[in-house]
Order: C-alpha cells, then sequence, then structure tokens
C-alpha cells in the first residue's frame, strides 16, 4: 500500500518545477473535433483534441468540470496535455450549470446524473478508434464524479487525477437540513439554487467510501485555503485510497490560475509515465 503527502509550503518549493513546463496561452486554440455523445436520452457537447500531427490512436484524459462548471474550466490544461501526445476530451455535463451547450436542467442535475453520464462518456471515448489508453481528471465537483465513475469502470482506465475534489457535499446537506424530509425544492449548493435531488441522491452515501473504492493509481491536488472545499476531505481520502499521492499547495484556493497549473504539471507527467499512459 503506497500512500504520499506532500506539502507545498511555500512558492520557492513550487518553483523548482517550474521551468520543466512551457507556458503556454491560457485558452486552448488546438485544433479540435466537435464530438458530441447521447447518453441517457441527453445531448451531451463536446470536444475532442488530439496532438498535431497524430496519425494513429493516442492516450486520452476525459476532463470533468466542476459545479457550475463548462468544458472551457479545462482551458488550462489541454494544451499542456497535448504536448505530452496526450488527447483530451472535453465536454458539458447535462445540466452542469445554469447555461452550456448540453441538454438537461441544472436543477434536475445531481453528482449521481452526472456520474451516469461520465460513465456513457467513458465507454465512448474508450472505444473511440483514436484513443489507446485512457485516464480520467475531474475538478471539483467532477472530481467527486470522476471518482465514482472510476471505481465502476477500473477496467477501462490506467488513473485518474482528483483536482479538489468536493467530497462535502453530502455533508453540506445534513448540515443544512438535518434529516431528507427537510430538504426544499429548491435547496442553495455553494453559492447557487439547485433542486431537491442534488442533495437527495447522495443523502446517505458516504462520498469519500464510495470514491476510495478505486484501487489503482491517483494523483490529488487541493489549496490548503479552499474556502468550498476544506482540504481536510483529500486528507482523508487519500488515507483511504490503496495508491494515492495527495499535493497540497499551501495558500491554494479552489481552482488553480495559470502559474499555479504550470508549478504542478511536472508531477501530472510523472504521474502519467508511472501510468503508463505515456
Amino acid at each position: 500500500m503506497r500512500k504520499t503527502l506532500v506539502l507545498f509550503l511555500s512558492v520557492i518549493l513550487l518553483l523548482s518545477a517550474f521551468s520543466a513546463v512551457p507556458v503556454f496561452s491560457a485558452c486552448a486554440e488546438d485544433a479540435f473535433e466537435e464530438y458530441c455523445i447521447e447518453s441517457n436520452g441527453m445531448r451531451i457537447y463536446g470536444r475532442l483534441y488530439i496532438p498535431e500531427g497524430a496519425e494513429g490512436p493516442c492516450p486520452a484524459v476525459i476532463l470533468s468540470h466542476g459545479f457550475g462548471g463548462t468544458w472551457e474550466d479545462s482551458s488550462l490544461y489541454i494544451p499542456r496535455f497535448l504536448a505530452c501526445g496526450v488527447s483530451c476530451y472535453v465536454f458539458d455535463f447535462p445540466g452542469g450549470a445554469a447555461k452550456n451547450q448540453s441538454d438537461g436542467s441544472f436543477t434536475d442535475m445531481s453528482v449521481m446524473t452526472e456520474k451516469e453520464h461520465l460513465l456513457n462518456i467513458i465507454d465512448n471515448i474508450s472505444a473511440h478508434p483514436m484513443v489507446s489508453s485512457l485516464m480520467l481528471a475531474g475538478f471539483s465537483q467532477g472530481g467527486v464524479v470522476t471518482g465514482l465513475a472510476a471505481a465502476e469502470r477500473a477496467d477501462k482506465i490506467l488513473g485518474e487525477i482528483l483536482f479538489y475534489p468536493a467530497l462535502c457535499i453530502s455533508d453540506m446537506g445534513h448540515e443544512a437540513y438535518g434529516s431528507v424530509e427537510n430538504i426544499p425544492e429548491d435547496p442553495k449548493a455553494f453559492w447557487q439554487t439547485v433542486g431537491r435531488r442534488y442533495y437527495a441522491d447522495v443523502w446517505d452515501m458516504d462520498l469519500t467510501a464510495s470514491v476510495t473504492a478505486y484501487e489503482d493509481q491517483v494523483l490529488m491536488f487541493h489549496g490548503t485555503n479552499d474556502p468550498a472545499v476544506h482540504h481536510s476531505y483529500s486528507v482523508r481520502a487519500c488515507e483511504l485510497f490503496k495508491h494515492s499521492n495527495l499535493i497540497l499547495l499551501s495558500r491554494g484556493t479552489h481552482g488553480f490560475s495559470e502559474k499555479t497549473v504550470n508549478r504542478i504539471f511536472p508531477n501530472i507527467i510523472t504521474f502519467m509515465e508511472q501510468i503508463g499512459l505515456i
């Protein structure tokens, strides 16, 4: 059983890795194929980015955005993965935001509806003729969804990366409403109004226990000043995963800047090498 907890105590420690990754544009301007998927009667808008010059199947990563987000939340990461020869599939979860390019209603969305959509995406992308092997990555709520899906599709992926996963969601519901019967039709989650099922669908779940059922390699990142999801959730998950590394970023918040992404990407490259993706 291998577990590693790394705490970056200062910017100076992070700078040692900075020069290992070139600086990229904050926007993904690379050529892409608009690649939409049907899932449970809904259309999922997606984009498939393939490394320039690729003539055959490539390793790929599916990037899952967080609460209220869209595929664009992955823009900082796409060119960096492409530079490593890794294709990227990015998409909008159905109902994943008040306004995005996929079907579905924001008030009918939950971690569990998103998990079902991600399972369908994994099945589709893993069978794509230009995909040779697959890794998952998810941000915040997308990290929880990624973790749940990984546990059910472990045979189709080599590993997963979780960025500040929102393992707190069921606890948020318990703290706000006390019992499932007390959940209103229009509860609040983070900064927005959601539907009742947002909390009801995970009320009886220990999200951390469910996510850590995945037994293969996991890399996690979390900021110690995260105002939305306390980093203690990731610490606990790291302790429960069979094979996991957690990198805590001192003073890091919820969502990483381009400078931070540049600093952590060498760790991501090392992880992809370790799991055999590249």
